[in-house]
Formats: structure tokens, C-alpha cells, sequence
């Protein structure tokens, strides 16, 4: 039986991406970007939607790891202080991994 996933994808330094394949590192930690559609998506996202990926690409050499995600957390920005704007971060917590087919 084949299950519909939605996939959002990333890319990943070689060392976070090797830490998180070594099962070192559990989340993944995104500065936000409103205008970017993922970033949207993630925020709508509900702990009942069992069906969504979290796909972490290595950026030297294009490999893929894929992990179900298991929270979503938005962490906003204390706003601007000294005329330097803090951004807002998300952190998605990653559960097991799914292999390719």
C-alpha cells in the first residue's frame, strides 16, 4: 500500500547533516522566511497530519535524509532592539526516518 506524504525539503551543511543521519541531532532549526511557501506551510501545520516528511539535503553531495515530522515550533523574534531586527526561528522536531523507496 502506497501513503501520500507531503515533503518539505531543506538543504543541510555536511555537519548538521551528518549529525542528524548519525541520529545525534533530533530537530532541525530553520530562520524564518515569510515569504517563503514551506516556512507557511509549516505554520499550518497540525500534530494530527501523521503524513509529513521533513527532507534534510546534504549540500556537497546531494544525498537525502527523510524524517516524519513530529513538532513544529515557531520561536518569534524579541522584535527590534538597537535598530537590529531579531528574525524568528522554527524548530522541527524530527522523528524516525523514512528510507526511499
Amino acid at each position: 500500500m502506497r501513503i501520500k506524504m507531503k515533503v518539505i525539503s531543506f538543504k543541510s551543511y555536511p555537519y548538521h547533516w551528518e549529525l542528524t543521519r548519525d541520529g545525534k541531532k533530533k530537530f532541525d532549526l530553520r530562520l524564518v522566511d515569510p515569504k517563503d511557501p514551506r516556512f507557511r506551510a509549516l505554520r499550518a501545520w497540525k500534530p494530527y497530519w501523521p503524513t509529513w516528511l521533513i527532507r534534510l539535503v546534504n549540500t556537497e553531495t546531494g544525498e537525502r535524509l527523510y524524517y516524519k515530522l513530529l513538532q513544529v515550533k515557531y520561536v518569534p523574534g524579541p522584535g527590534e532592539c538597537i535598530n537590529i531586527p531579531f528574525k524568528d526561528w522554527m524548530i522541527l522536531y524530527l522523528g524516525d526516518e523514512i528510507k526511499e523507496e
